[in-house]
């Protein structure tokens, strides 16, 4: 994750979504997603999709704090 935080830093980018095989978490500035959920937001037909921002708005969860 250090280098996801460097990168973050370098692009000027306020938040990162990190795939993983760990439960949804979030961290204060690095989102975490399973990846069953990644295959199941991009699906053709998927009901809710990969959120835009911090919090996770679009999907029908609460993130734990890692």
């Amino acid at each position: 994750m250090q280098s996801l935080r460097q990168f973050l830093a370098l692009k000027k980018r306020p938040y990162g979504i990190r795939t993983s095989l760990e439960n949804f978490c979030e961290y204060a500035d690095i989102q975490v997603y399973p990846l069953y959920a990644i295959k199941n937001a991009l699906a053709p037909d998927a009901q809710v999709g990969i959120p835009a921002g911090p919090g996770f708005t679009a999907l029908d969860f609460t993130p734990a704090r890692c």
